[in-house]
């Protein structure tokens, strides 16, 4: 089974991002997800998702395979990300996924602002 990740767009596929604070950095919402063959997903319990050390929550657990037991969270950068897939054969499976993005040039048309402050 292998870890993927991407950049949630709004539906007018723009990449949203948002500032915390109205001084700080940029920050993109990613969504990350496991695949793997039928059989493969069918014996899957959960996925648990330890972030970097700077997240607040950084163990984060996904049971739902209807989305391939993704999880969403904001981020300004990449890292690492250790993956533990919890089977029920108790066959787990650990391995560290070295999270991607890509941020196209902001040319107007490719981004949308979502932020609260």
């Amino acid at each position: 089974m292998k870890a993927y990740s991407t950049l949630i767009k709004n539906p007018e596929r723009k990449i949203k991002y948002k500032k915390f604070k109205e001084d700080g950095r940029e920050q993109f919402h990613v969504g990350i997800w496991v695949d793997g063959s039928e059989e493969e997903l069918d014996q899957v319990e959960r996925v648990e998702y330890l972030l970097h050390p700077t997240f607040k929550n950084r163990l984060r657990t996904s049971r739902a395979r209807s989305n391939g037991f993704s999880i969403t969270f904001w981020a300004w950068g990449t890292f690492n990300v250790e993956v533990t897939i919890y089977k029920t054969n108790k066959k787990n499976e650990s391995f560290e996924y070295p999270m991607t993005f890509d941020l196209p040039a902001d040319d107007g048309t490719n981004y949308v602002d979502v932020s609260d402050v």
